[in-house]
């Protein structure tokens, strides 16, 4: 399944909401240094979705805050 996400930086608190159209706002504490954000997205979508992180592939927006993960069952 491929879901859409946009990143919000430097929050308090890491969170994911599920937005009205489908996508995802995923709301993180770290900053886009050394791929940390995008490891912190992984790891928060694999917690969210309940599948182990390898199943978590992001397919574009490595370097934007629109993202498309794909989410493998």
């Amino acid at each position: 399944m491929k879901i859409n996400v946009n990143v919000k930086l430097k929050q308090k608190e890491a969170s994911i909401i599920l937005e009205p159209d489908g996508s995802f706002t995923v709301r993180l504490r770290s900053l886009p240094i050394e791929n940390k954000a995008n490891i912190e997205i992984i790891v928060l979508l694999a917690k969210y979705f309940k599948v182990p992180k390898a199943n978590v592939v992001l397919v574009r927006g490595g370097k934007s805050r629109m993202k498309t993960f794909d989410i493998i069952n």
